[in-house]
């Protein structure tokens, strides 16, 4: 058995709340429940605030978007949404 959903996105994350630290940048895509434009987007935020089993038991990231256009916005990111973590120095 897999862990994809009907849509075959990956339920399971690959990012651990232990691995995020207030300040940090994640790179993150948008729910399909979002209906996003453009789904393959990638978008960048720092880390406010770490909040675990917030979602229905899911751990959720409360981040400020680094978007041009959305600076100063916040939006909870749950963790299967986050595809990468930048590192000091990476842009």
């Amino acid at each position: 058995m897999d862990s994809s959903n009907r849509t075959g996105v990956d339920m399971q994350p690959a990012i651990c709340l232990e691995q995020l630290t207030v300040d940090a940048v994640i790179v993150y895509r948008l729910l399909p429940s979002h209906n996003p434009t453009h789904p393959e987007r990638a978008w960048r935020g720092r880390v406010i605030k770490t909040l675990p089993g917030q979602d229905y038991r899911r751990d959720v990231v409360l981040v400020e978007s680094l978007e041009e256009g959305y600076e100063g916005e916040t939006e909870h990111v749950l963790l299967r949404q986050i595809v990468g973590i930048e590192r000091e120095g990476e842009v």
